[in-house]
């Protein structure tokens, strides 16, 4: 699943830090960046990423996108 799918869909991202999913993640907060290759950062955002979710997010990505 792409990025702007995962978001569209109110779903968490866990991405590194490159390339369009840092652009993504700026733009609409609902997932964390790590760094490439950094599996304990990786770790501590999986336990982090529930906390990102609002009850009511309002979707602007699939406002802006689809």
């Amino acid at each position: 699943m792409s990025t702007i799918e995962a978001l569209a869909h109110n779903t968490p991202v866990i991405a590194t830090n490159s390339g369009g999913s840092q652009e993504l993640l700026h733009q609409f907060p609902l997932g964390i960046l790590v760094e490439p290759g950094n599996s304990t950062s990786f770790a501590m955002a999986m336990g982090k990423i529930t906390e990102l979710v609002p009850e009511n997010f309002d979707n602007k990505v699939f406002q802006t996108f689809f």
